[in-house]
């Protein structure tokens, strides 16, 4: 598993929290040479805390971050508060990465917006 943002290219948080998987892995099995059930407990512990959020951002960043895309999704960002703040909880985990991809956002993304006059 890639443990890098893909919107945001951080990935510290992540290997932080990796790594304490990793030593509550080999602590929760330790038997000697039982390094193939610590492999497996730490994948597990991983795919579980950041499968569901890694996903969703990389088709996040498909579907948004595309030659094309990227110049009036921001724009619609500048004219939309919730909008911003969607994309920055998404981005930086604070929300559910799902978030972007829900009927409003979808809305404030792709639906029809009036223009000042």
């Amino acid at each position: 598993m890639r443990l890098v943002n893909p919107i945001t290219g951080e990935g510290i948080d992540y290997a932080l929290e990796s790594a304490q998987m990793a030593a509550e892995a080999i602590l929760a099995e330790w038997r000697g040479a039982a390094s193939p059930a610590i492999q497996k407990k730490y994948r597990t512990a991983l795919a579980k805390k950041f499968r569901y959020q890694l996903l969703l951002n990389h088709l996040a960043q498909k579907v948004y971050f595309r030659k094309g895309m990227l110049d009036g999704f921001l724009l619609r960002g500048q004219r939309s508060a919730y909008l911003r703040q969607a994309m920055v909880d998404a981005c930086f985990g604070s929300a559910d990465p799902m978030v972007m991809f829900s009927p409003r956002t979808l809305w404030e993304v792709f639906g029809p917006h009036l223009t000042a006059g």
